[in-house]
C-alpha cells in the first residue's frame, strides 16, 4: 500500500520556517474573536485555536498532544499566554473537544467525512482508475477532489482502503466485460495456451527477435503471421484504456505459463487478451525494423563488394594508367599530327579491344557508386522482401501516391521473369502514357533503372531487378522519415495522428509563448532569432580584437587551448584526509543505510498492483537491487549470500520491479539529494550533461549492434547527469542509432525536483535539427562538438557584413521557410510538452531521410541560426568552453563510475529487451545511492572538521567529488545486516560561503 509521504496527504512537518509559522499558524483577529466568544477560560482558548489553526492548515483533526511543540509555542506566545502539556491530554478526552469541532466546521465551511464525501470520492476515482494504475495517484485524486468540495479530510487509513476497494471493483469488471466479449470459443482457444507441454504458445508469445539475419527475418515474419492468425484480443479490449492495455499486458509477460494457469479464468483470459494485442503490435514493429535493417545490410554488402572489386582489379587499374601515361607522353612530345598518331598507336599496341573492354568495365562499376553491386545480395532476399510487402500493411499518404503505384506494380509483375519491364500503356485513343512517374529516383539510380544517362529523355521501360532494389530502399527511406508508416504499427505509426489538434494548439500557443520567452507569430519569431543571431554576431566582431586566444587567418579559426582548472594548494592531501574519516562499507551496507533514511522499498509492488506477501520484503528488494545494479547475476548473488535462492531474486525482479518502478525510487534519491548543500558547491541543477557508454550483449538480439566507435556488438547506456553530480534519467539504446535522438528525453522525462534548462553533450548528441527542436522546447544546447571549425556559419542576413569574422560566415537561413512552418514546429513542440509524442519519435522521422520535408527543412533552418549563435558564444567565451568541458568532463568521469559498480561485468546477459533496458535502470539507481550516501559521509566528515577547528573554504569545497570509491568494498563475502543502525541524516553545512547559500 502506498506510504503517506507519497501521497498529498497534508501532515504535520517536523519542522518548518518561521515565515510558514508565521503565515499558516498566527491566529488572525476575526479568529481570536471567535474563539473568546466559545471559550471563557484562557487555556481552552489556546486549545481551540490550535485545532483551529491545524484544522485550517490540514483539513482533518488532530489530538492536541500529538501536535508539535513549536506550533502550541507559537500560538501561546501569539496569545501572551501559556497552557501545560497535561492541559492538552485532557482537552483531547473532552466533550469540549467536540462541540469546538463542530463550530470549526461551520466557521470553516467544512462538511463532516461521511455517505456524501464517500460518493465524491467513489465518483472521481472511478472516472480516473479506468487511466491510471497508480494507487497513490488514486488517493492524491480523492484527497483533492474532497478538498475541493470542502469536505473533511478522514483517517489516510481510510481512504487507503476505500481506493484499494474501489480499484478491485474496477478491475473486476473489466474482467468480467472482457471475458463476456471475448465469447467460448475465444475462451477456449486462450485456455489451450496453457494445456501444452512446456506452455509453448505462451512462451511465443512473450519472445524476442535475435540477431537481424535473414533466416530472422523470415521466422519473425511467420511470427507476426501466427499472431495476426490468433484474432484474440484486438476487437474485445478497444473499449480498454490505452494505460490499462500495457498496465494488464505488462502484468501477463511477468508471469509464466505456471503462473498463469493458476489465475482466475476472468482474469487470465483479460491479461492474454492485452498481452496478445501488446505484443502483436510489438511483433509488427520488428517485422518493420527487420526489413529495414536487411535492406541495409544489402546496400552494406554492395559497398563491400565494390571496395573488393576495386582491390582484385587494381592490376588492371594500374595497365589503364600505365597506357593512359604513354599517351599523354606522346602528346607532349613535338611532331607532326602523323608522328604524334604513330606513336600513340604503338603505345596501345595490339591491345586496343581488351583496353576498351577493360575501360568499360571499370567505368560501368564505378559511375553509379555500389548501386551497380547489389544485385547479387539482393538476390537471397528478394522472395522475403516481397513477402514483407504481401503482409505488412504500408500506408502512403496522398502526396506520395507516385510511390503507392510503384509498389503496386512491382507486385504485379513479381514473377515476370524479363530482364526489362516495359512501363507504357496504350490508351483507348490509341495514345501511348506511362504507367508511371519516375521522378523520386535518384540521379544516382536513374542510369541503372532506366539504361538512359539523361533524365530528360523518354522512358520506355525500366531494369526489373535494379528497379526492384531502389523501390525497396526508398521505402525504407520513407518509414524512417515518416512519409509511410504501418497500420497498427507503434513505433513506425504515422506521427502526425500523435498530435494535439489545431484547437487544443490555438489554447495553448500564446500562454506557452509567454513560457518559454519566444513569438508565436512567425513573423514576429523569425524577426527575433535573426535578432538574437544579429546580436552576437555583432558582439563577437566586436570583441574580436580582445579576445586574446583566438585568430582568424586566411578564413581558418584558431583558438587556443583553455587551460586547466586550477586546484588549491593541497587539496589532495586535505581530500585524502577527510575520506579517511569515511566507515569503509560495502554496497549492501549503503544500500541498507538508504533504504532506512528513504525507504525505497516502497515503489516496489507486485505488478498487478496487490500487496506483496513476502517474508522481509524490505531486504529482499535491496537483494536484488544489489543484484542486478552490481550485474552479479540471481546464482552468483545466491552463492554470495547464504539462504537465498536464485529463483526468489529472479522472480522479485521480473514481477515486483519495473523501469517505472526503478524510475520513482531514481526520483526519490535525487531529491533527497538535492536537500544536501555541498552539492551545491558544484552545480545548481540547471545545467546537464547527457553521454553513452558502450555495454556488452549477447549478438542473438535486435538491439545488439556493432558499434565502429567502441569495437565491438552491444548497446549504449545513455545518461544524463546533473551539474552536482547526480545522474538524472538514463536508457539502453541501440549502438547504431545517433545519440542525438534521445537526448532532449532525458530532460523531458525527468520527474525530480532538480529541473535543468541547459544540456550540454559531446558531438554525437547534437545536429542542426536537435538545436532548432531544443530552442522551441525552451532547453539551450551547449555541446563540445569536434571539428567545429568546419561548420557551416550563417549571417543573419545576406547583405551583413563585419570587420574581422565576415570571412567566417558562408550560409544563409531561410527566414521564410522558419516563418511559414513556425505553427507547424509549435504544434509538434506542445504535443511533446503534454505527453502526445516523445521528442526522439519526432527526431527519428526528421532525420537525414527527410530532405524533402518542408518540417524538416523549417527545424534545420532555425537549427543553424541557434547552432551558429551558440559557436560564436563559444569562440568568445573562454569561461563558457571551460564549464563544457568541465560538464562533459562529469558525464566522461559518471560513466566510468557506474562501469565500476558493476563489477559482475560489463555484459548484459539477457537478450530480452525489456530485461536490458532494466539493468541499465538498476544499475544508475545503485550508482545514484552510492553517490547520495557519499555525499552524506563527506558531510559528516566535514562537520566533525569543522567540530576540531578544521574548516574548509569554497574552493576546496569545490573540488570534492560524490565519485568516491576508496570508502566501499566491492568484493568478498556479503552479509545483508537489516538491524545496521543508519547515521541520522544531515542536509546542513555549516561550512557555508557564496557557493553554499540558498538561492
Amino acid at each position: 500500500m502506498p506510504a503517506i509521504q507519497d501521497t498529498v496527504y497534508p501532515r504535520l512537518k517536523a519542522n518548518i520556517s518561521k515565515q510558514e509559522l508565521n503565515d499558516f499558524y498566527t491566529p488572525t483577529d476575526s479568529e481570536i474573536i471567535i474563539a473568546d466568544k466559545k471559550t471563557q477560560i484562557a487555556h481552552t482558548k489556546i486549545c481551540f485555536l490550535i485545532s483551529f489553526k491545524t484544522f485550517q492548515r490540514l483539513g482533518y483533526f488532530v489530538p492536541l498532544s500529538k501536535v508539535p511543540m513549536y506550533i502550541v509555542d507559537h500560538i501561546m506566545t501569539s496569545l501572551a499566554t501559556t497552557i501545560k502539556p497535561k492541559e492538552l491530554r485532557s482537552y483531547d478526552r473532552s466533550n469540549t473537544r467536540d462541540r469546538h469541532m463542530t463550530t470549526i466546521r461551520e466557521y470553516l465551511n467544512v462538511t463532516p467525512y461521511g455517505d456524501a464525501a464517500r460518493k465524491v470520492i467513489r465518483d472521481v476515482v472511478s472516472t480516473v482508475a479506468r487511466t491510471r494504475n497508480d494507487r497513490t495517484d488514486l488517493i492524491n485524486v480523492a484527497i483533492e477532489a474532497l478538498i475541493h468540495e470542502r469536505f473533511e479530510l478522514p483517517a489516510f487509513g481510510t481512504i487507503s482502503r476505500m481506493i484499494n476497494h474501489i480499484r478491485n471493483e474496477i478491475y473486476e469488471a473489466f474482467y468480467s466485460e472482457i471475458s463476456e466479449a471475448l465469447g467460448e470459443e475465444r475462451r477456449q482457444r486462450i485456455d489451450n495456451f496453457f494445456d501444452e507441454v512446456g506452455y509453448i504458445s505462451w512462451n511465443k508469445i512473450k519472445a524476442d527477435p535475435g540477431r537481424p539475419t535473414l533466416t530472422e527475418f523470415k521466422k519473425w515474419i511467420a511470427h507476426y503471421e501466427w499472431f495476426a492468425a490468433q484474432q484474440i484480443g484486438t476487437d474485445v479490449i478497444e473499449t480498454l484504456p490505452d494505460a490499462k492495455q500495457k498496465h494488464f499486458a505488462g502484468e501477463a509477460l511477468s508471469l509464466d505459463g505456471a503462473q498463469m494457469k493458476e489465475l482466475r479464468r476472468e482474469k487470465r483470459y483479460t491479461l492474454v487478451a492485452c498481452a496478445l494485442t501488446v505484443r502483436a503490435t510489438q511483433a509488427l514493429d520488428d517485422v518493420v525494423k527487420l526489413f529495414i535493417k536487411r535492406v541495409m545490410k544489402i546496400h552494406h554488402r554492395g559497398r563491400e563488394a565494390q571496395s573488393k572489386y576495386r582491390q582484385q582489379h587494381q592490376p588492371q587499374t594500374d595497365d589503364l594508367i600505365s597506357v593512359l601515361q604513354s599517351i599523354l607522353t606522346v602528346y607532349q612530345q613535338k611532331g607532326t599530327l602523323c608522328q604524334l598518331m604513330n606513336g600513340m598507336a604503338i603505345s596501345i599496341g595490339a591491345n586496343a579491344d581488351e583496353l576498351l573492354k577493360a575501360c568499360d568495365s571499370y567505368v560501368a562499376q564505378t559511375t553509379h557508386s555500389y548501386y551497380s553491386f547489389l544485385l547479387s545480395p539482393y538476390s537471397s532476399h528478394r522472395k522475403t522482401l516481397f513477402h514483407f510487402l504481401d503482409i505488412i500493411p504500408l500506408c502512403i499518404p496522398r502526396p506520395n501516391q507516385r510511390l503507392a503505384t510503384a509498389i503496386t506494380f512491382l507486385q504485379a509483375h513479381q514473377h515476370n521473369r524479363a530482364d526489362w519491364l516495359d512501363i507504357m500503356a496504350r490508351n483507348p485513343d490509341g495514345t501511348i502514357s506511362p504507367l508511371l512517374d519516375l521522378s523520386w529516383i535518384s540521379d544516382t539510380w536513374w542510369p541503372l533503372v532506366t539504361g538512359q544517362n539523361q533524365r530528360h529523355a523518354e522512358v520506355q521501360s525500366v531494369h526489373h531487378r535494379y528497379f526492384e532494389i531502389c523501390l525497396f530502399s526508398e521505402i525504407i527511406w520513407n518509414l524512417n522519415s515518416g512519409d509511410i508508416y504501418v497500420e497498427g504499427s507503434d513505433e513506425y505509426a504515422d506521427p502526425y495522428q500523435k498530435l494535439i489538434s489545431w484547437e487544443e494548439y490555438h489554447e495553448m500557443v500564446e500562454e506557452y509563448g509567454e513560457q518559454v520567452g519566444i513569438p508565436v507569430v512567425g513573423s514576429e519569431f523569425a524577426a527575433h532569432v535573426r535578432k538574437g543571431l544579429a546580436d552576437q554576431a555583432k558582439l563577437t566582431d566586436d570583441t574580436f580584437q580582445e579576445n586574446a586566444k583566438l585568430t582568424f587567418e586566411k578564413g581558418k579559426i584558431h583558438l587556443k587551448r583553455t587551460g586547466q582548472r586550477t586546484r588549491p594548494p593541497g587539496w589532495k592531501a586535505w581530500r585524502n584526509r577527510l575520506v579517511d574519516q569515511i566507515e569503509l562499507v560495502n554496497v549492501l551496507d549503503v544500500l541498507v543505510d538508504v533504504e532506512n533514511w528513504l525507504d525505497l522499498s516502497r515503489y516496489f509492488s507486485l505488478i498487478s498492483g496487490n500487496e506483496a506477501r513476502i517474508d522481509n520484503a524490505k531486504m529482499r528488494y535491496l537483494i536484488t537491487l544489489f543484484c542486478y545494479g552490481c550485474n552479479l547475476g540471481p546464482s552468483q548473488t545466491a552463492r554470495a549470500l547464504k539462504g537465498l535462492h536464485r529463483l526468489q531474486i529472479s522472480r522479485l525482479d521480473k514481477r515486483h520491479i519495473t523501469e517505472d518502478s526503478l524510475d520513482r525510487a531514481n526520483d526519490a534519491v535525487i531529491n533527497a539529494y538535492n536537500r544536501f548543500k555541498l552539492p551545491r558547491y558544484w552545480g545548481k541543477g540547471k545545467t546537464a550533461s547527457a553521454d553513452g557508454t558502450k555495454w556488452n550483449v549477447y549478438e542473438n538480439n535486435l538491439l545488439a549492434e556493432y558499434h565502429i566507435r567502441y569495437g565491438g556488438y552491444g548497446g549504449i547506456g545513455y545518461y544524463h547527469v546533473a551539474d552536482s553530480y547526480i545522474a538524472l534519467f538514463s536508457r539502453f539504446i541501440p549502438c547504431g542509432v545517433y545519440e542525438a535522438i534521445y537526448i532532449l528525453d532525458g530532460l523531458l522525462e525527468n520527474q525530480s525536483d532538480i529541473q535543468p534548462d541547459t544540456l550540454h553533450a559531446d558531438t554525437h548528441g547534437q545536429s542542426e535539427v536537435v538545436f532548432g527542436l531544443a530552442y522551441l522546447l525552451g532547453i539551450q544546447m551547449m555541446p563540445r562538438i569536434r571539428r567545429w571549425r568546419k561548420l557551416k556559419f550563417y549571417r543573419p542576413r545576406p547583405a551583413t557584413r563585419y570587420i574581422h569574422i565576415d570571412d567566417l560566415f558562408s550560409g544563409n537561413i531561410n527566414w521564410r521557410l522558419i516563418s511559414q512552418h513556425l505553427p507547424d514546429m509549435l504544434r509538434i513542440v506542445l504535443s511533446i510538452k503534454v505527453g502526445r509524442i516523445t521528442s526522439s519519435a519526432i527526431l527519428r522521422r526528421l532525420g537525414s531521410y527527410s530532405r524533402k520535408n518542408g518540417l524538416y527543412r523549417a527545424f534545420r533552418e532555425l537549427g543553424r541560426a541557434m547552432r551558429t549563435q551558440f559557436l560564436l558564444r563559444y569562440m568568445s567565451e573562454e569561461e563558457l568552453r571551460q564549464v563544457i568541458q568541465a560538464a562533459t568532463n562529469r558525464s566522461e568521469a559518471f560513466n566510468n563510475f557506474v562501469k565500476w559498480i558493476s563489477f559482475g561485468g560489463i555484459v548484459i546477459n539477457k537478450n530480452n529487451r525489456e530485461a536490458q533496458r532494466k539493468i541499465i535502470k538498476y544499475n544508475h539507481l545503485v550508482a545514484n545511492c552510492l553517490i547520495f550516501h557519499s555525499v552524506v559521509s563527506l558531510t559528516q566528515a566535514l562537520n566533525n572538521s569543522l567540530a576540531r577547528g578544521a574548516p574548509a573554504n569554497d574552493e576546496l569545497l569545490t573540488v570534492l567529488s560524490p565519485y568516491l570509491t576508496e570508502h566501499i568494498n566491492r568484493f568478498g563475502n556479503y552479509t545483508l545486516n537489516g538491524e545496521r543502525q543508519s547515521p541520522q541524516l544531515g542536509y546542513d553545512l555549516p561550512i557555508v560561503g557564496e557557493k553554499g547559500k540558498d538561492d
